[in-house]
Formats: C-alpha cells, structure tokens, sequence
C-alpha cells in the first residue's frame, strides 16, 4: 500500500512543504510514501528552493489504490480532480472544517486553527521523536514564516512560534537574513510580474 501526500492546485509554500514533509514523516514511520503537486507552486516555493539547492521531486500521478493525505486544506473542490474520495485517509489543515467531515467518514481530520499546516506536520516529527531532514526543516520553517508573514499576522499562535524555533533549532542554514532575502525576491518577483 502507497501513500501518497498531496494538497490543492498550485499549492503556495505552506501546502508544498507540509506535502513533502509529511511523505518523509510516513517513510520514517515504516510507510511507503511520496507526494503529489497539481499545477504549478506558487513563487514563493520556486524562490525557497532555489536560494536552498532543494530538488523537488514528486510522483507523476496518483494511482487508483493510494491512500491520499490532504494537506493544508479541506476544501474538496480545491483537490486535484484525480483524487478519489473515498481513497483520503486524513487531512492535516489550519482552516475551519468544511462538509468533507461529512464526505469523507473514514478520514482522519487533523485540523486546527494555527497559523500554517506547516506547523501541524513539524508537530508530528517534534512529538514523536523522528528526525527531519534538512531539506523537510527548511520547507517547513518558511512556510511557516511566509503563512504567518514572517511570524507577525493575528493567526500566529504559540504553536506556530514553537515549531518554528524547533525547526531553527534543527537546521543552523535557517536564519533571519534568509528570511529578508526570500521576502526581497518574492516582493521582486511580483513588481516584475505586474511591469512596475
């Protein structure tokens, strides 16, 4: 049995992270697992993995007997269309619960109201002991910091700030000048975008 991790299209760095994260929990917990991008990430995910040398290298497709996590969302109509609903076995999101409790019955929802879904899978390494590797570290420390602009919005909670200091904690690549430097590309990145 396969699990595969995948969350809605062109994911931002939030889903993307909390997607390649949670495949590499599920392998270190005795799964086979890998993830599955929809669409095209948003630049925020393109500018991180440059600035980091991370590879991104997800499954081409979703095959009619994988179990599916959905991350950072729970709203159905934002999931890739090849997902079969009766395959998910659990979502990992911070937004507020929709009908998919209700659709999915089997599901396992681990949903709550924090900053980032970032931070909900950074928890799952953080309580049970299970080592991150660099690269799911990096992910997921600035996806939480781009999810909670830099730490700083009103959706920030003590969770939020825990984890992204475990996170810092476990990775001496992760700093505050990295931060400013992604935050200078990607606001770059959008004046190009709209000619200015």
């Amino acid at each position: 049995m396969k699990y595969v991790v995948t969350s809605y299209v062109n994911p931002d760095l939030d889903g993307t992270s909390s997607m390649y994260a949670y495949a590499e929990y599920l392998r270190k917990t005795g799964n086979n697992s890998n993830y599955y991008i929809e669409g095209n990430p948003m630049h925020e995910v393109e500018i991180v993995c440059d600035i980091f040398q991370i590879d991104l290298s997800p499954v081409d497709k979703i095959c009619e007997n994988d179990k599916i996590v959905i991350v950072d969302t729970n709203f159905l109509e934002n999931i890739p269309k090849k997902v079969n609903l009766e395959n998910i076995v659990a979502f990992i999101d911070h937004h507020m619960l929709t009908e998919s409790k209700k659709i999915c019955q089997n599901a396992i929802f681990d949903v709550e109201m924090v900053g980032a879904a970032a931070t909900l899978v950074a928890e799952k390494f953080y309580k049970n002991g299970i080592e991150i590797s660099r690269e799911s570290a990096i992910l997921l420390y600035y996806g939480i910091i781009s999810n909670t602009m830099n730490l700083k919005a009103k959706v920030t909670t003590e969770k939020d700030l825990q984890m992204a200091n475990w996170l810092k904690e476990n990775c001496s690549e992760i700093s505050d000048e990295k931060v400013q430097e992604i935050f200078i590309k990607l606001e770059a990145k959008v004046l190009r975008k709209l000619g200015v």
